[in-house]
Order: structure tokens, then C-alpha cells, then sequence
């Protein structure tokens, strides 16, 4: 009898525990077993051996075997990755991966194509890369399908628009799609196909990462500095860039992304560490940064250029796209000096102003008139326009007045509508809001034939308190850049932080410009990615932070970062923290910042 570790496929809250058996023989990482558990007879899967804590006459038995299916090797490690580096717990992340597989696993020894995948030991080493434009993705999609017709390559897009657009592209592949929207027995088909080892070329969203992988050859992530790639109220949390870069690192496989630009953490990590290779950083036609500081906010939202722009393009019967931050009909204060935002004391939600009194939308508290700026004490505030839908009562009025005749259309556009063209008279005039980032090849192929956008604001993202706003903005006009280049649309972006690194960089077509000058920044004031910033707030006795500072070393010996921690906690524990700050600085003496809220 010998024991082994088992990571039983459970709902939380025992996900993420690991339990000890006994088995009569000795079981490889990845063997599918049933155990005894509360009670119950449920599945789960073989970590390895037990670190032999508890007795071996202590220990229940394994149940059964399930022959012929197994867990992949490199899908093991992959999720011990996971389970380290973010605390996902097993059941949850095994769970993610049945979901892909049928429920009825042959047992009576029928031969069963699900078998554990070695590691091709002749494979060459992994390639760090990061290509210089998103469009050169389809010739290295086609390439890579050729050159290896039995091997498996997973594509990944931030987000199913993205996604569709491309599958449409390569059509003739015949990739296989899997998302959020894809009926269940379509995934399951793609699963079994997948743990069968045949030949695949999987389009998806950040969850074919959990797919049952049995000959992955390659990993390409698309569009890797779009926000849409680290979601903030997704269970579990985790980055795909990063869970990608170590699922091709456990098989084998080749790693290289396509975007505009790629994101602040990926360009320090190239920089610093020797496996990663980067090409050129990709140029493409300089955007034009109109300046609104001398426009007051109640006056106009559009800049006199801007309008001339639109009045000349619907002239050629071409369409205009007005992207804002905004939807709403309700208008927002910002300082006259500085342009902050004014915030909800309670939730941190943008105050809506109506009448004498601000309301906020979240909670729903009343909050009156504050005398001074928290920032700059300044006593003035000016009203920020609102949204799209207060924008086009206004844009009528001027369209009347220019096309008397025939005015152009305004439509709305909704993050989940189609475009109706053909019921439409073109040209038309859309509004939206920045989920149309993501969309100009269905508005420059399939829609209104669009050929000028028109940024109207995004200064409300670099007052929104994060350390990373400049970083969102960069790469929402990174990637619009890059479309506005591949479709021949002219864009023009209205600012009243014109002289802010994101916009010169964007201007001057010279993104080394954003990643340096952001990089010291955030370096100056202990941010990532030079630093590893965490937020904890502790609720277990002071040993079980054992492994809080294990995890925290951990994080910083993969990012070769130095550190800095925020530990959140109540006011009444403040001894008990006090004892983790004096653990942790002796831990890594002169390498961390530990700060108190």
C-alpha cells in the first residue's frame, strides 16, 4: 500500500483541498480514481505521492480505477501552476476541464483513445516572440498548419468579436471555435477530438486553456494588451498571458502573441529575461490629438476640426463613427484644475449630478457639494457632458442645419446589436461607447462603410484612480491605430491631457516613448510590473501566513520583480499584522515594501 495525493473534482468550498489515499500499485500523475469522500463516491485525480503526514493505517482506499483515461501529464503541472501561483483550487480547475470530456468513461477494458501524453523530449525549445502586427497572424496561423498537420494550436482572443472576426478570415482551416455561447455538445465534440490527439486549430476565449490538450504544438495570443484578458469579475482570477505562457512551457508548445502593441508587463519581462525574443515594435499612422483645454465642457463636445471632418466625410457619402466613455444622459463634476473626478466616498462609483446634491449610482447615497478639490483645493468645478445619448439631440440640430434636404441618420449603437444596414440610408452617423474598439473591421467591411472615427473623450479613464488607466488607454489607441491603418480610416481623438505620455506616444507614432516614461513612473511609486503589488486582508491566525509569504516569493521569483505589498486590515489587528511585516521584511530584506491601510 502507498499512499498518493488526491485533488477530488468538487464544488467549492472543498475545491481546493488535496486528500490522501492508499492504492495497491503505483499510479502516474494524471490516473483518474474514485474516492470515498464525506460519504460520497466522487471522481478525482492523482497529484502524485502523498508527503506522508498522516499514518498509512489512517488512510481510506481508493475506490476504483478509471482505465484508459488519464489526465495528461503537462495538464497536471500546468494546473499545479495555477493552484501555486494564483490559488485556484484543484477541483475547480479539473472541473473546467471535465466540462470539455463525455460523462461515460469505458471501464471494461475497451481500448479508449484518452492516454497520457508524453512530453516530446526532440521538440525545440520553446519560442518567447512577440510578432509586429496583428495582421501578420493569419500568415503564421496558415504557415504553422502546415508545417505541423498533426499537431494542435490554440488561438486566443480576448473576446468572442474579436474572435469571430478572425474565424471568418480563416474559414477555410476550418478552426474549431469554442466560447462562452457554443452549445454543450459542440464542446464536447471538441474536447473528445482534442483528447483523442487529432490534429486541431482551436479559436477561443481564455477557456480553452482548460481543454483536455494531448498534443499542443503551439499557444498564440491575440491582441495580448487588450483588457478583456484579465477580467476582474471572473472566478477564478487569473491572466491569461501568463497562464498561457506556462501551459506552452509544461507541453512544449511555442509561444508568440500578435497585437498593436503589447502590454507594459510583457515589454519589461522581454527586456529583463534572456528566453524571451521581441521584434520591432510595430509603427503605424500617427493619430490625430486635438486639444480641448481651450474649449470650456459645457459648450461643445466637439472641436470646430472635428466638426468640419464629419461635415466633409458624409459630403462623400461615407459614414462616421463617435466613440465616447459615456452613455449616459446624466452629466458627471470634475475639478476646473486638475479634471478629477469627483467620487463616491463609499463605493469610489463617478457621482452623477442632478440639481444641488450628487447621487451616486451604486449605492445610492446622497452626497452634497464639496467646497474644495480633495487634490488641488480648488473651489471650482465644471460639468462634464454626458453621454451618447445627451450627444444626439445636439448633433441633429447641427446635421439639420448643414443637409437641410436630407439630414443623416444617428443610430445608437448597442454593445449586442447588429447592424441593420440595410435598412438604413447611408451615410449614417454611429455612436457608441468603447466597446467599438474591438469592432472596426465589421463597421469598415460589413457595416456602414465607416472611414472617420472620432475619439470624443477617454480622460475620464485617467481619472478613475488606477495605476494602470495610462496603460488601458495606451492600448484601446494601439489597437484602433492599427485598424485604422489595415482599413484606411481616418481617426481623430480629442483630449484635454494632450501633453499626457499616452497621447504624445500615440501622436508621435513612437510607443518606446509610453513604455519608458511609464515604467519609471510606476518604478518611482512601487507599482508593477518592476514591482509585485498584492492586497491581502488577513483573517487566519498568524502561522497560516506561512504560506502567504511562500506565495509572495513564489510570484516574485517568476516575475524577477522586486516587491511591494498592501496588507488591507482592520483597525483592531493591527498587532497581528504588524508581526507579518516584520516576517516578511526579514524574509527579503531590502527587496520589499510593505505598506499598512
Amino acid at each position: 500500500m502507498k499512499p498518493i495525493a488526491v485533488a477530488p473534482i468538487l464544488r467549492l468550498p472543498y475545491a481546493r483541498d488535496i486528500y490522501d489515499y492508499t492504492a495497491e500499485s503505483l499510479l502516474n500523475p494524471g490516473s483518474v480514481v474514485i474516492v470515498t469522500l464525506r460519504g460520497q463516491k466522487i471522481r478525482g485525480v492523482v497529484l502524485g505521492d502523498a508527503e506522508g503526514k498522516f499514518k498509512i493505517n489512517r488512510l481510506l482506499s481508493i475506490v476504483d480505477i478509471q482505465q484508459g483515461f488519464s489526465v495528461s501529464a503537462a495538464t497536471v503541472a500546468f494546473f499545479q501552476w495555477m493552484r501555486k501561483r494564483y490559488g485556484v483550487g484543484y477541483g475547480v480547475l479539473f472541473r473546467s476541464l471535465f466540462s470539455f470530456l463525455p460523462r461515460i468513461i469505458n471501464s471494461d477494458g475497451i481500448e479508449n483513445p484518452f492516454l497520457i501524453a508524453a512530453r516530446n523530449e526532440n521538440q525545440n525549445e520553446n519560442l518567447w516572440e512577440l510578432a509586429s502586427s496583428p495582421n501578420d497572424s493569419i500568415a503564421f496561423i496558415k504557415e504553422f498548419v502546415h508545417k505541423h498537420p498533426q499537431s494542435q494550436l490554440l488561438v486566443l482572443f480576448p473576446n468572442i468579436a474579436l474572435l469571430e472576426q478572425s474565424a471568418a478570415a480563416l474559414a477555410a482551416l476550418g478552426p474549431y471555435i469554442v466560447h462562452s455561447n457554443v452549445t454543450k455538445q459542440k464542446l464536447l465534440e471538441i474536447g473528445s477530438i482534442i483528447a483523442g490527439g487529432g490534429n486541431a486549430l482551436v479559436f477561443s476565449t481564455r477557456i480553452g486553456l482548460f481543454l483536455p490538450w494531448m498534443k499542443l504544438g503551439g499557444v498564440v495570443m491575440m491582441y495580448e494588451n487588450n483588457e478583456d484578458h484579465k477580467p476582474l469579475e471572473s472566478t477564478p482570477r487569473y491572466h491569461t498571458r501568463d497562464a498561457a505562457c506556462e501551459l506552452a512551457r509544461c507541453t512544449g508548445a511555442t509561444f508568440q502573441t500578435f497585437g498593436s502593441a503589447p502590454s507594459l508587463t510583457l515589454w519589461y519581462t522581454m527586456r529583463s529575461q534572456h528566453h524571451y525574443s521581441m521584434t520591432q515594435l510595430p509603427h503605424y499612422q500617427s493619430l490625430e490629438i486635438i486639444d480641448m483645454r481651450a474649449r470650456p465642457y459645457e459648450q461643445r463636445f466637439l472641436s470646430h476640426e472635428s466638426l468640419l471632418e464629419i461635415l466633409e466625410t458624409l459630403k462623400n457619402q461615407e459614414s462616421v463613427l463617435l466613440i465616447h466613455e459615456r452613455r449616459g444622459v446624466i452629466t458627471t463634476l470634475r475639478c476646473s484644475s486638475c479634471f478629477t473626478l469627483l467620487r463616491c466616498r463609499i463605493c469610489n462609483s463617478a457621482l452623477l449630478a442632478k440639481q444641488k446634491i450628487l447621487l451616486c449610482p451604486e449605492c445610492k447615497s446622497n452626497q452634497p457639494l464639496p467646497v474644495r478639490c480633495d487634490q488641488c483645493a480648488r473651489s471650482t468645478f465644471l460639468r462634464q457632458p454626458a453621454g451618447i445619448e445627451r450627444i444626439r439631440p445636439e448633433l441633429l440640430q447641427e446635421l439639420k442645419k448643414q443637409f437641410p434636404s436630407r439630414t443623416p441618420e444617428i443610430h445608437i449603437w448597442s454593445k449586442d446589436q447588429q447592424l441593420s444596414v440595410t435598412s438604413w440610408q447611408l451615410p449614417v452617423v454611429l455612436l457608441a461607447t468603447s466597446y467599438a474598439f474591438d469592432r472596426m473591421k465589421i463597421l469598415a467591411d460589413e457595416g456602414p462603410r465607416v472611414r472617420l472615427v472620432v475619439v470624443l473623450s477617454v480622460d475620464g479613464i485617467l481619472s478613475r484612480g488606477e495605476f494602470d488607466s495610462a496603460e488601458a488607454i495606451f492600448s484601446r489607441l494601439t489597437q484602433l491605430a492599427s485598424d485604422a491603418t489595415t482599413f484606411g480610416i481616418r481617426t481623430i481623438i480629442q483630449s484635454r491631457f494632450s501633453e499626457h505620455h499616452v497621447f504624445q506616444a500615440i501622436s508621435q507614432n513612437n510607443p518606446q516613448l509610453f513604455y519608458e516614461h511609464e515604467l519609471k513612473e510606476r518604478t518611482r511609486f512601487g507599482f508593477p510590473p518592476a514591482f509585485l503589488r498584492l492586497t491581502v486582508q488577513p483573517r487566519k491566525p498568524i502561522p497560516a501566513f506561512q504560506k502567504f509569504v511562500d506565495r509572495i516569493a513564489a510570484g516574485m521569483e517568476y516575475r524577477k520583480t522586486k516587491g511591494a505589498v498592501v496588507i488591507r486590515c482592520p483597525t483592531n489587528e493591527q498587532s497581528r499584522i504588524i508581526a507579518i511585516q516584520s516576517a516578511l521584511l526579514d524574509r527579503f530584506p531590502g527587496k520589499l515594501k510593505v505598506a499598512l491601510v
